[in-house]
């Protein structure tokens, strides 16, 4: 009896603890098809508005990677994140909710950006403290390949009242803990995802830096 117990007691722990973090991962184009219509769902396409409105999977809803989600910063669009009160409204105004599972999918032929768009939604999703944020493997191509339904023009959900109850740490950092990390650079590191003529610093086309390479360590 002890042991049964311990063991339901085990159970419980485990899947409270599943519960109480946020989820990210990978779905098929098959498994989001089964999801689509179902209560709390939302899918977002984050390719640019003009392709978004020829089609799109059905009550998707378009939230690009230089829109309301971010900010402007140092002259380039949408640089940053938004603040909290400009990611409240924007995903108020999507009709998202925290506790909505929420599927984003990209599309296009440029493979530099295509996994790049739906990251950066993902991100600020999860920042702003969406639960449960997935990727649709394939992007849209994939889907319309398969001959799977798609929709026309805008989508518009019912608004909600999101509200931005803590931001995710583990998602971004700023200027501060840079700093830190290049004085322990025994603790974090640091990694430059841009072109490697950007990296060695060759690229100085760029007039709006001062300076050209990357950050020590």
């Amino acid at each position: 009896m002890l042991k049964r117990l311990a063991w339901m007691v085990c159970l419980s722990l485990l899947l409270l603890f599943n519960f109480a973090f946020a989820k990210v991962g990978i779905l098929s184009t098959q498994e989001v098809a089964s999801m689509i219509g179902k209560k709390g769902v939302v899918i977002i396409d984050t390719r640019p508005q003009e392709a978004y409105l020829k089609a799109h999977l059905p009550n998707a809803v378009n939230l690009t990677p230089t829109g309301e989600l971010f900010s402007e910063q140092y002259g380039v669009k949408a640089a940053s994140i938004a603040s909290n009160s400009q990611l409240e409204a924007a995903l108020s105004n999507a009709g998202i909710l925290p506790t909505d599972t929420v599927i984003v999918y990209s599309g296009g032929d440029n493979p530099a950006f295509f996994l790049t768009n739906a990251t950066r939604v993902i991100l600020a999703l999860k920042w702003a403290g969406v639960e449960n944020v997935y990727f649709m493997n394939g992007g849209f191509e994939k889907w319309v390949d398969e001959k799977r339904p798609v929709q026309s023009g805008e989508v518009a959900l019912p608004k909600t009242h999101f509200v931005i109850k803590r931001n995710t740490p583990q998602t971004y950092v700023f200027s501060d803990f840079v700093e830190w990390a290049v004085k322990n650079e025994n603790k974090i590191q640091l990694v430059d995802v841009r072109p490697f003529a950007q990296y060695t610093g060759e690229f100085t086309s760029d007039k709006r830096l001062a300076k050209y390479g990357h950050i020590k360590g």
